[in-house]
């Protein structure tokens, strides 16, 4: 690996306090080989139930799409 980049993450935000919930995307283009790593670096605690880790999900999904 020849460096690092950070990729900024657009970041959704549930405003209501009865639930919370936050999602962020990001996309990066990758050469065959080539490795990422995912880092949560900030978690919000905004509300009660963000302060009870039992109730605490976090969740990453990817999506290969392979060039033709």
């Amino acid at each position: 690996m020849s460096g690092m980049v950070r990729l900024t993450a657009f970041v959704q935000e549930e405003s209501s306090t009865s639930s919370g919930c936050t999602s962020a995307s990001s996309s990066v283009k990758l050469i065959r080989n080539e490795h990422v790593w995912v880092r949560m670096f900030q978690q919000v605690t905004t509300s009660e139930i963000f302060e009870d880790l039992s109730y605490n999900w976090i969740l990453f999904t990817g999506t290969f799409i392979q060039e033709l």
